[in-house]
């Protein structure tokens, strides 16, 4: 059985408090100290990754063991409020062909009767009654996470046409929290090449997507020993879009990962190289959240993520999508075991401590 926290105890009896009644607002950065804001209420953040809708599958993993409904309502009772949603670009190309059946269970065999697109829709629509926001995460190209946001047979123009169309098909949801514009840019891609893309991204997103209110979060680069996503390091702190970030609504997003991902090194990492791959950008007022950390939480690992756990509270760096739903990550594993039911509470502790009083939506229609 579920037990009422306090939290949701507070919530239905003092919306006007600790949660914000949504619906038609606007999400912004506020321009002192970087936080995350909706209709000027602070926005506290408790995240996670879910995939498969950039795989063959064609939608969410674990649709073959549970229901949508009861996978998202368990997402709610944990107290999460926002879900960072993996896509690929051939998904969109193709988004009128349907779901893969055979990843669907008979409780959700319906979704395979729709195109991905409508799933999509489906998506938004259940989240947003369960007051679950959505950040539409730019994952990969043929299922590959490239270095560049382009590839040979995909252009900057095709990327960013593929983003037109999918930010102006959801900008109406009152929960899209934002858009990721390209997950983990690694190996070859350079700080000058990656802030060019993203000034292209915000001038087309501004002329194309008129009705878009959402934030839009930018990674990091692979840089000073850090992760794919993982490292500002190298960006100009006088590159006019940093400056101007928190008007933009620009977030900066690094990806974190210890031993699981890697290894033994992970155990060197210290407050000061935190600092200076992404840490500094929060000190200086602008926007910051983790878009990806997480790992087995077994032996080391669990180890390096209880310290990093305190380097983020120390720093008051508080927003966090955690890596991942899936138990099926083969990295990482998920905040379930492989039954997709029995929750991994080492992991759903970890975000509990981390952000124990995330914002409560009710969304309307």
């Amino acid at each position: 059985m579920f037990f009422l926290s306090p939290f949701v105890l507070f919530v239905l009896f003092d919306l006007s408090i600790s949660s914000v009644m949504a619906g038609g607002g606007i999400w912004s950065i506020d321009n002192v100290n970087g936080d995350l804001m909706y209709k000027n209420e602070p926005f506290l953040l408790k995240g996670l990754n879910w995939f498969g809708y950039e795989t063959p599958c064609r939608i969410v993993h674990g649709l073959w063991a549970r229901p949508l409904d009861d996978f998202l309502k368990t997402v709610s009772d944990y107290e999460y409020n926002a879900i960072r949603l993996p896509f690929s670009i051939e998904l969109i190309e193709t988004w009128e062909m349907p779901p893969l059946t055979d990843c669907l269970s008979p409780s959700n065999q319906w979704l395979g009767q729709l195109s991905v697109r409508n799933s999509l829709h489906v998506f938004f629509s259940h989240c947003r009654d369960l007051g679950l926001t959505i950040l539409l995460d730019f994952h990969s190209i043929h299922h590959d996470i490239t270095e560049f946001p382009w590839t040979e047979d995909h252009s900057i123009e095709d990327v960013l046409r593929i983003w037109t169309t999918v930010i102006n098909e959801f900008s109406a949801y009152p929960n899209l929290l934002g858009v990721d514009i390209k997950n983990e840019p690694h190996g070859k891609i350079t700080w000058p090449v990656w802030s060019d893309y993203v000034q292209q991204f915000v001038a087309n997103l501004h002329l194309h997507c008129p009705n878009f209110e959402g934030f839009i979060f930018i990674e990091g680069l692979q840089d000073h020993s850090s992760v794919w996503g993982g490292s500002f390091q190298s960006m100009s702190q006088d590159w006019i879009l940093y400056q101007e970030s928190n008007r933009q609504n620009i977030v900066f997003s690094p990806h974190v990962y210890g031993v699981s991902i890697r290894g033994e090194s992970a155990m060197s990492d210290t407050d000061q190289r935190y600092d200076d791959w992404f840490g500094y950008i929060h000190s200086q007022g602008h926007a910051l959240v983790i878009g990806e950390v997480g790992g087995w939480y077994i032996e080391d690992d669990e180890l390096w993520e209880k310290r990093f756990l305190q380097y983020l509270l120390q720093r008051n760096m508080t927003n966090v999508f955690y890596w991942c739903l899936n138990p099926d990550s083969t990295d990482t594993g998920g905040i379930f075991y492989n039954d997709w039911k029995t929750p991994n509470m080492k992991k759903i502790n970890f975000h509990d401590t981390l952000q124990p009083y995330p914002t409560a939506f009710i969304f309307q229609s």
